[in-house]
């Protein structure tokens, strides 16, 4: 099936001239790793490759495009033929939507999905989805593309594709790492993935802000003892008072807190708009699937790690954090 897909995806990509690359909103490491990477190969194919996000890379990723003009877009452009979403099961969750919907709508564009989480309505809405959970990180899923394509793999593209596999499975300390895992990224760092750098950006990167936001993380911390779940939030006026915009774009806290000893669950909050909270799950424990919890409420993700946006503000009345 791997095989057949591969050169289905490779079939389309061959033919198109114009390409664009969307992601998820909030894009994190694998996100970013996997369309920079893509990118970065299908440039040396020739093609005219566009990536859309809504925001700009965050900080700690800037390294990624430290030897090259890697431009992110969120206008329209008529002319693509060709329409790859990456790292991402849900519409909801899809980085510029109003964009996605012109290329879903339009009968010149063909849509491809590649993506390593659980299927989900996204695949159904395109014309060609390779959706696979065995890989652990989306850009490994374009790694075995990109080989299977015969591209050049120089060290930017190396140290994309690393980024992602590293950063999506917690430096190999996740339970989605895998031998393969493992073994695409000896490849990469034999192709001159840029490991060194990887790890002081994504892992050493803290700033005094980012510190008092973990600060504040801790502080808030309440425990269910009835039902081992571990819960802390951060408010939209956190961001404001302390805030450097590096700081805002902070998206570790969820993890940092799933390193809490024999917790059920993780949940944290975060107030993202003035009426929107965003709510990561996260678990270790091995009976726990969190994206059920996710999926019921309207949202998506991995069974150890998932989350969902909804309506409304954060309150703490002292032992019980709610959302009105």
């Amino acid at each position: 099936m791997t095989k057949n897909k591969a050169q289905i995806v490779d079939n389309i990509i061959r033919k198109s001239k114009n390409i664009a690359l969307m992601g998820h909103r909030d894009g994190d490491g694998d996100c970013y790793g996997a369309m920079i990477g893509l990118y970065l190969s299908l440039i040396k194919l020739g093609k005219n490759v566009q990536i859309y996000s809504e925001n700009d890379l965050p900080d700690s990723l800037q390294f990624l495009r430290e030897n090259n003009q890697i431009i992110f877009t969120n206008k329209y452009q008529e002319e693509i033929d060709c329409f790859v979403i990456l790292d991402t099961s849900d519409k909801n969750i899809i980085s510029v939507p109003s964009v996605a919907d012109k290329y879903f709508s339009d009968k010149r564009v063909t849509s491809i999905l590649l993506d390593h989480h659980e299927r989900g309505e996204l695949a159904a809405n395109v014309d060609c989805a390779w959706v696979e959970q065995k890989y652990c990180s989306t850009a490994e899923l374009v790694f075995d593309l990109i080989k299977g394509m015969e591209i050049d793999i120089d060290s930017e593209i190396a140290t994309a594709l690393l980024t992602g596999i590293d950063t999506d499975t917690s430096s190999f300390q996740t339970q989605n790492t895998t031998s393969e895992a493992f073994a695409s990224a000896s490849y990469l760092i034999d192709k001159g993935a840029r490991l060194y750098d990887i790890v002081q950006n994504t892992y050493f990167n803290n700033t005094v802000d980012s510190l008092k936001i973990r600060a504040l993380v801790i502080d808030r911390l309440v425990v269910n003892r009835k039902y081992n779940v571990a819960m802390s939030y951060l408010l939209n006026e956190d961001f404001r008072n302390l805030c450097s915009e590096e700081a805002s774009r902070m998206i570790g806290q969820a993890n940092f807190l799933n390193t809490l000893k024999s917790k059920k669950m993780i949940i944290f909050m975060s107030e993202i708009e003035s009426e929107v909270v965003r709510v990561s799950l996260r678990t270790r424990d091995h009976k726990v699937d969190v994206s059920k919890f996710a999926k019921a409420l309207g949202g998506g993700g991995h069974v150890k790690a998932a989350g969902f946006l909804i309506k409304g503000h954060l309150i703490f009345d002292g032992s019980v954090i709610k959302i009105v």
